[in-house]
């Protein structure tokens, strides 16, 4: 009977793994694959990435994909506008119908005969304007009209009606009561000179859907802003 140690049994195994090797060489037979050389730690600079023939996997299908749900806008069965052209003389309403969109809600409402020019006529997001004493509680919409003929900037030759959305809800539900005013900025004018408007009454309030509705005889950026109170 032969015993053999730990190094002698190590060594055993190695000089298998060469002949293997070598026999399979002489044979024709393929080099050893992963399942051959895995069972031999001293070995795994040697094991290929492969077996040789690869193993076909079963690819699960993806699952499909839930869609987002659409926020409805506030709207309603109003069609969104933004960005028509609108003719000069026969004007009408530019609306943004966009559920979520932060401008959900904003409307101009051109009178016939109140643009100086037929003009593309826009409402997109902008910077919040800055005035004393007052805090935004809306978003600030630039309302822009440009002339399709001239690709200059339409002026207002009448008041025309803004809409615009406006966090009144948590100001409370009584409109004598609430301190809302309406920060206007003209289209090259300076962010931090806004200037709060003079309107001949104060603005309309949809406490439900939170807008407020007033009109002005000038285009530029507007934003509803509410009086900051004393500590």
């Amino acid at each position: 009977m032969i015993c053999s140690s730990p190094a002698s049994g190590k060594l055993l195994r190695t000089i298998a793994v060469v002949l293997g090797v070598w026999l399979a060489g002489c044979t024709g037979g393929s080099e050893p694959g992963l399942t051959d050389l895995a069972l031999y730690g001293d070995f795994d600079f040697l094991i290929p990435t492969t077996d040789g023939d690869e193993e076909e996997l079963d690819v699960e299908p993806a699952l499909e994909e839930e869609p987002f749900p659409i926020e409805p806008s506030i709207c309603g069965n109003d069609r969104h506008s933004n960005g028509e052209t609108i003719q000069a003389a026969e004007g009408g309403p530019i609306r943004v119908c966009l559920g979520g969109d932060p401008l959900d809600g904003s409307v101009v409402l051109l009178p016939a005969g109140a643009l100086s020019a037929d003009a593309r006529v826009t409402l997109s997001l902008t910077d919040d304007l800055v005035a004393e004493g007052w805090r935004p509680i809306g978003s600030a919409v630039l309302v822009r009209a440009i002339a399709v003929e001239t690709g200059l900037e339409a002026e207002l030759t009448q008041a025309a009606y803004f809409r615009l959305p406006a966090e009144i809800s948590e100001l409370g539900s009584d409109p004598d009561q609430v301190k809302v005013r309406v920060a206007f900025k003209p289209i090259d004018g300076d962010a931090n000179s806004a200037s709060l408007l003079d309107l001949s009454g104060p603005p309309g309030f949809d406490f439900e859907r939170g807008l407020i509705s007033f009109g002005y005889d000038r285009l530029g950026v507007l934003q509803a802003m509410t009086a900051v109170l004393e500590q």
